[in-house]
Parts: structure tokens; C-alpha cells; sequence
């Protein structure tokens, strides 16, 4: 099992709610360095064969941040700042986690 092991389902197609009359942003790439922009083609490549990602083809881009974790690898992130500033915000918010817990409370299985 690596980090690319992960679950995925068919189920349910995803779609964000944008508000009326959102184009699709376009963002320009961010500009990186020769080591960064060949770790993100490595990223890349390995999420395209673990099959986690698509060739993209709609309207919509959006550029690539690179993170750095404690262990000193990059994290390959989406800038999503403009797409969330666009986006209906939901009148049905997550639910507290103390809430649910405690409607568990004493329950078995």
C-alpha cells in the first residue's frame, strides 16, 4: 500500500454549484523553477498511471501549487482561491462532529 492507494466510486458525479453568470476561470501557470516544474511533470505522470487523474478538457483552469511537507517532499496542491470566491455557498452546512458523536452515543454494532 503506498500514498496513492485510495478508494474511489462511480456512484455519484460531482458537480460545484458556481453563481449565475460565472464564467469559467482561466488562470495563467504559476512560474517554477527547472527542479519544481520536473517534480510537477513527476507528480503528474504518476497520478495519470495510478489513474487518479484525466487529461483535463473542460473550460476551467486553474494553476498548480507546490507545497513543501515536514519530511521535505513537495505536496502537489490546486490553487482553488478564485473558483471558491465564485462558488454557491451551501445553506445546509457539515454537521458538528460533537453533534454526531453524541447522537451515537451508546449505539452498537
Amino acid at each position: 500500500m503506498d500514498e496513492y492507494d485510495m478508494g474511489r466510486t462511480s456512484i455519484v458525479k460531482h458537480e460545484i454549484p458556481v453563481l449565475d453568470g460565472t464564467q469559467p476561470i482561466k488562470q495563467k501557470p504559476y512560474r517554477y523553477g527547472p527542479a519544481q516544474e520536473e517534480e510537477m511533470e513527476h507528480q503528474v505522470q504518476k497520478l495519470l498511471q495510478k489513474d487518479l487523474i484525466e487529461e483535463g478538457t473542460g473550460a476551467w483552469r486553474l494553476p498548480v501549487v507546490l507545497a513543501r511537507k515536514k519530511d521535505g517532499t513537495w505536496r502537489f496542491c490546486i490553487d482553488y482561491r478564485k473558483l471558491n470566491s465564485v462558488t454557491q455557498k451551501d445553506v445546509y452546512p457539515i454537521p458538528r462532529v460533537d453533534d454526531s458523536l453524541d447522537a451515537l452515543g451508546g449505539s452498537q454494532w
